[in-house]
């Protein structure tokens, strides 16, 4: 789609949205409207957050220039065509999102990207299958399993789905909205303060059911015991909420190209922020560019980068201290991928299993091409923390090679059917320096004042400023609002 086509789209509507985005957020969001005093704006980071906010920003009149490190759009959004052939793909970053993500939905529909259902509808939903203790174990509709650990008889009838209400769920309410400002409340801090795996043991949760619990909490920061149970429970009151799920048929990553055809010669690729000088008036930033330096000055800046990424660009004068801290200790989940690809989907042969949790060094494995044609397919195995690091360390082969001898004991024909193997481990992406933010224990009440708070002419986007780290609804909600913070300025 060209500027032309676009421009004729957004003066038509589009698939019954006849008002533009910006006229359509919801939740308590903003909106950006034609701007009565224009101002010219720098943006670093061409991720979604970056993205939308200079498709809202250009759209309200200003004057916006889009600087990008890497040779696309896009950011952890990154969809994998290669090695596969036959059309395949998957999702090295953003896999999938919900009907509770409305800002997601709202971009999506209004680019006329086509979206597909995926299965399970809740991640949760029966039948669910474990891989543990050397056992393959398919969860009963009732929540109950022949589990491999000691549970008290309450436990037991309870089942899965039970521990998980009694345990989790029922505490959510608890929360308010994590969305409005000024949240967390100072009520919160008895969950901030303590990790995870704390505050399994305070509701009650015995050793057993701990250990069943952490495969579907443990891709936070290290695992249960390291991160706060605030996060945690953040993420499934409105993270992982909603009653369906679903992908961009064809890759996610079509919804970053979508932006950035909009915005065309606005952004500059290639293009390295490594300083930033700031002060009452204007920001100038000093970027690298095929091999020149060259400096942009302007009204305001939206720092849209991860902040791994941040903390490596010289900042004149730095951050207040509460701002510098939020940024210098918040820290990124490492996380690891590797997909394996195999002549058939021969995984739906008997008992049909799209994912399945694990205690073994593949973590989490799943079908990384539902509802894709062909008789190829692939298996793909999620690793974060320790687990994401150790892969990270060895060479593209020896990972694949790993992987698929664990992959193994879950899938026993993936030797006979694998094909190739490829990875993304996001510790090495130096544009990205991990995947997405994760809180330690009184993180939370500590930086979320100052993660978003603007500084000077400095404005802050990207999920880690939103409620919603490491989904694309995180990136589009903090892109949309520092549009409007910037708007509204005089």
């Amino acid at each position: 789609m060209n500027r032309r086509q676009f421009l004729q789209r957004s003066v038509l509507g589009v698939a019954g949205l006849q008002l533009p985005v910006s006229e359509l957020h919801s939740g308590g969001q903003p909106r950006v409207g034609r701007s009565r005093s224009p101002k010219t704006v720098i943006i670093t980071g061409a991720g979604l957050a970056g993205l939308v906010s200079a498709y809202e920003l250009t759209k309200a009149g200003h004057a916006v220039t889009l600087l990008e490190a890497q040779g696309r759009p896009g950011g952890r959004v990154l969809t994998l065509r290669k090695p596969f052939p036959d059309g395949l793909y998957t999702e090295a970053g953003a896999s999938f999102f919900s009907d509770s993500h409305n800002y997601t939905l709202q971009y999506v529909k209004f680019f006329q990207l086509p979206i597909q259902p995926i299965q399970p509808v809740r991640l949760l939903d029966p039948p669910v299958h474990y891989h543990v203790r050397g056992k393959l174990i398919t969860v009963a509709a009732s929540g109950r399993a022949d589990w491999p650990f000691a549970l008290t008889p309450t436990e037991v009838g309870l089942g899965l789905y039970g521990m998980l209400d009694t345990y989790v769920r029922s505490k959510l309410g608890e929360l308010g909205d994590p969305t409005q400002p000024g949240w967390p409340s100072a009520a919160l801090v008895k969950y901030d303060g303590i990790t995870f795996g704390e505050f399994l043991r305070r509701q009650g949760a015995s050793p057993g059911a701990i250990t069943l619990l952490q495969p579907l909490y443990g891709l936070l920061g290290d695992g249960i015991e390291s991160v706060s149970a605030l996060q945690v429970l953040r993420d499934a009151a409105i993270g992982f909420s909603g009653k369906q799920w679903y992908i961009i048929k064809g890759g996610n990553d079509q919804l970053a190209h979508a932006f950035a055809a909009y915005l065309t010669d606005r952004i500059w690729y290639n293009a390295q922020v490594v300083k930033i000088q700031h002060d009452a008036r204007t920001v100038t930033a000093t970027v690298l560019q095929g091999g020149m330096t060259r400096t942009l000055t302007a009204d305001f800046l939206i720092c849209a980068v991860p902040h791994p990424v941040l903390r490596q660009i010289e900042i004149i004068p730095r951050f207040s201290r509460e701002k510098q801290t939020a940024i210098d200790d918040l820290s990124s989940t490492s996380v690891s991928r590797v997909f394996l690809q195999t002549s058939r989907k021969f995984w739906l042969d008997k008992d049909p299993r799209t994912r399945i949790y694990t205690d073994l060094p593949v973590m989490n494995v799943s079908d990384a091409t539902v509802g894709q044609p062909g008789h190829r397919g692939i298996l793909q195995a999620y690793l974060s923390g320790l687990q994401a690091r150790r892969i990270a360390a060895m060479q593209e082969p020896a990972r694949v090679s790993y992987i698929r001898q664990h992959m193994q004991h879950v899938y026993p024909g993936i030797r006979d059917h694998f094909e190739v193997g490829v990875s993304t481990c996001w510790d090495h992406d130096r544009w990205s320096g991990g995947a997405y933010a994760w809180f330690k224990p009184g993180q939370m009440q500590a930086f979320i004042p100052y993660l978003a708070r603007p500084e000077r002419r400095l404005h802050f986007a990207g999920d880690y400023t939103s409620p919603w780290p490491g989904w694309m609804q995180g990136a589009l909600y903090s892109g949309v609002r520092v549009a409007h913070e910037i708007d509204t300025l005089p």
